[in-house]
């Protein structure tokens, strides 16, 4: 298979400098070429794209989505979840364990990983519970699973309460070079605020714990889906006394402002909640100085119906995969951050967070790469979506920033207007 790409603009190699010329794609392994190999390409390749007007940069990845299965296969699929990541330009992504059952048993695990295989070429990677049924009470098979190469463990929403349980888990993760990722609430104090949004220190107050357990124990941390000022300061003091923690943050809580939608229903209500202007400052501030180092989407799709209800009664979390991208583009454009950061916390930081090789645009290496327009602005409607959640924030909001085409090896795994591919 040959694949030519004409009048292609992209960001090369691990330095992601600015290049210009055809790119040929043949059986899977990208190679730039001259105009004049590409002149004679031309009538041999099995599809020429051309790419003006477009941007290649390394493929997505993304270490925090939610695909509902099993048991919620309503709200969401493995192949709806897949799709959408394909749209979104993601080549990578990692989903939570938060299922019915919950999956914390390499049997589980590994029917699931089997099954996406079968559905899409985008890497699929399963998260395991850190304890079993997430009750916070015993650990799951940590070594079990690591012999199986299982290797990333999250409670996800169901924070370990357990200071003890919480540094066995981090201990035995870490001798088996894992990687634990916790979502930070204090469940006391959030329980509390069951009709509106929780207070910021519903989150910090556990990000404040869970770093103070990592330093005593020195192991590795991953902090989910900051969304507040203390938050950041926090890590921030904890990377410089040499703690072993690394964040996220979700383009939701980069673009929205808490002041400026409405929580009348539970369309935007979200866990952690979105934040004001103040919140947001912090948390650019913390992209800007490597604070935070990368943006993950927390896709949490859910049946409309859970949304366009009373705040009390509806579902926590958002439909975000498909427009990750367009949402944080939009974010860190308007703050003065370059794409080649967006591509950093978006294509280069989840790989290296759980050890795998970056995916440069380079000669001779695999295609790994998605096409954006950067000044195409777009408002996104329900009927959009491709993922069965259609819980999307970002639906009325003008965007800009769109992925026009994802390829991996020698496939499209997606491409504007084409509705045949997957």
């Amino acid at each position: 298979m040959k694949r030519l790409i004409v009048n292609a603009t992209y960001l090369r190699g691990a330095n992601l400098d600015w290049d210009k010329g055809p790119l040929l794609i043949e059986d899977g392994v990208l190679k730039t070429i001259g105009i004049n190999e590409c002149e004679k390409l031309m009538s041999e390749a099995d599809e020429v794209i051309d790419a003006n007007g477009w941007i290649g940069i390394p493929a997505f990845a993304d270490l925090h989505v939610h695909f509902r299965e099993p048991g919620f296969e309503v709200k969401e699929t493995l192949e709806t979840g897949l799709k959408a990541a394909a749209k979104g330009g993601f080549s990578l992504v990692a989903a939570m364990p938060n299922t019915k059952p919950p999956l914390d048993t390499c049997e589980r695990i590994e029917a699931l990983m089997a099954k996406a295989k079968g559905l899409s070429p985008v890497e699929f990677l399963q998260f395991s519970a850190v304890t079993l049924e997430q009750k916070g009470d015993t650990v799951v098979d940590v070594e079990g699973m690591a012999a199986k190469n299982i290797k990333l463990f999250s409670e996800d929403g169901r924070e370990v309460q357990s200071p003890e349980r919480f540094k066995e888990a981090l201990l035995r993760v870490e001798q088996v070079g894992g990687l634990v990722v916790t979502h930070c609430e204090d469940h006391d104090l959030t329980a509390q605020y069951k009709d509106g949004p929780y207070p910021p220190e519903g989150e910090w107050n556990m990000v404040k714990r869970d770093i103070q357990l990592a330093a005593e124990t020195n192991t590795r941390l991953h902090l989910a889906h900051l969304s507040t000022r203390e938050s950041i300061e926090l890590v921030r003091s904890a990377k410089a006394e040499g703690v072993k923690v690394t964040s996220e943050v979700a383009p939701h809580h980069l673009l929205l402002d808490a002041d400026r939608v409405s929580f009348s229903t539970a369309f935007y209500k979200v866990n952690p909640p979105l934040r004001n202007a103040r919140h947001i400052a912090a948390l650019i501030e913390g992209i800007k100085d490597g604070t935070v180092d990368m943006i993950a989407s927390d896709h949490a799709p859910h049946e409309i119906e859970s949304k366009h209800c009373p705040y009390g009664v509806g579902s926590y979390g958002f439909s975000s995969l498909e427009y990750s991208f367009s949402a944080a583009h939009t974010a860190l454009r308007a703050n003065g951050i370059s794409l080649r950061t967006l591509v950093k916390l978006m294509s280069f930081a989840p790989r290296n967070l759980i050890g795998r090789e970056e995916n440069v645009i380079e000669n001779q290496r695999p295609a790994d790469l998605v096409f954006v327009n950067l000044d195409e602005k777009l408002t996104i409607q329900e009927g959009d979506l491709v993922s069965k959640g259609k819980n999307c924030p970002y639906i009325g909001h003008e965007l800009t920033g769109a992925v026009k085409c994802l390829i991996l090896g020698d496939q499209i795994l997606y491409r504007s207007g084409d509705e045949n591919v997957s």
